[in-house]
């Protein structure tokens, strides 16, 4: 988990639909169905007169990966795959066999 201030930041970007529909819909929680969820976005739509602040259990994940493949599909099936390694603070590509 990433510290709260970026979490607070990320947040504070998005557009106010978004944070106010992360005010009505706690994700994963089971509901009985979408048009109360609507209709409490389509009300607080209405009354709130200021951005939400962040809540409490809303977070981010900060992903630092140190290695990344990623290939592109040939009809002959060699596909073109390149492996990329984090290294010196760059990036050290390599071709591999598909």
């Amino acid at each position: 988990m990433a510290e709260r201030a970026l979490a607070e930041e990320l947040f504070a970007e998005r557009d106010l639909g978004h944070q106010l529909q992360t005010t009505v819909s706690r994700q994963g929680e089971p509901i009985d169905d979408l048009d109360q969820l609507r209709d409490r976005l389509a009300h607080l739509a209405e009354v709130q007169e200021t951005a939400p602040v962040c809540p409490e259990d809303w977070g981010a994940l900060r992903v630092r990966p140190e290695t990344i493949e990623l290939w592109s599909e040939a009809d002959d099936r060699l596909h073109e795959r390149r492996l990329y390694v984090r290294r010196d603070g760059g990036w050290k590509p390599t071709l591999l066999a598909p």
